[in-house]
């Protein structure tokens, strides 16, 4: 099996991201492999910005 791990914490030595390490170590002793998608290390914006409709429609005009 192959898990992936969407992680989202700006600290990778605190709390979250060692419960992430527990979460995955099953499945690591039985094999798995594990991909971390970490958000703040991707540089991922949350923020729904007024372009972004428009990209998605693929239109330059309001609306």
């Amino acid at each position: 099996m192959h898990l992936l791990t969407v992680f989202s914490h700006p600290l990778t030595d605190k709390y979250p991201s060692a419960v992430m390490d527990a979460f995955h170590q099953p499945f690591r002793q039985a094999g798995h492999s594990i991909d971390v998608l970490d958000l703040y290390r991707e540089g991922f914006d949350p923020r729904f910005t007024e372009a972004d409709p428009r990209a998605l429609l693929g239109r330059s005009g309001p609306g």
